[in-house]
């Protein structure tokens, strides 16, 4: 049973990490330098939230304040090819089970992701901490398309 609430929990954060549009292109750093507004070479959670909250707005094609699967899905059309379906995120996130997922279900789940990604505590993301969250969803889809 520990197993699988771990490995859930993994494949939840694999997920928020996805919904972040965190996947990478190219060079692992465009991604840290995306977020790290300060420039000082790592993310704060400040500077994660920010970046959760413009996703959020991006994925909110019809401008709710919700997210549907529907948009979920085209999102994943375009940046995550595999993983989860969209329902499966939504399932995962939906904390009233509504079928939707607003604003503060998504921050508190990017939140949540943040805390697991900052492996050291400091209150902030590396490059190497990024790199280390990245491997780990790379992981998790190859382990859930074994699975298939």
């Amino acid at each position: 049973m520990k197993r699988s609430t771990t490995f859930r929990t993994t494949t939840i954060a694999a997920a928020l990490f996805a919904l972040a549009g965190t996947a990478w292109a190219g060079d692992k750093g465009d991604k840290l330098k995306s977020m790290d507004s300060n420039g000082d070479g790592s993310v704060s959670a400040t500077e994660h939230a920010a970046a959760a909250q413009a996703k959020f707005g991006q994925m909110d094609a019809n401008g709710d304040g919700n997210l549907t699967a529907a948009e979920l899905d085209a999102r994943k059309d375009r940046d995550d090819k595999g993983g989860m379906s969209a329902a499966q995120k939504l399932a995962e996130l939906d904390g009233n089970g509504d079928g939707t997922l607003t604003a503060s279900e998504y921050d508190a789940g990017m939140q949540r992701k943040f805390a697991q990604m900052d492996g050291n505590g400091d209150g902030s993301l590396s490059q190497q901490e990024l790199a280390a969250a990245h491997a780990m969803k790379g992981k998790q889809r190859s382990a859930q398309q074994d699975d298939r």
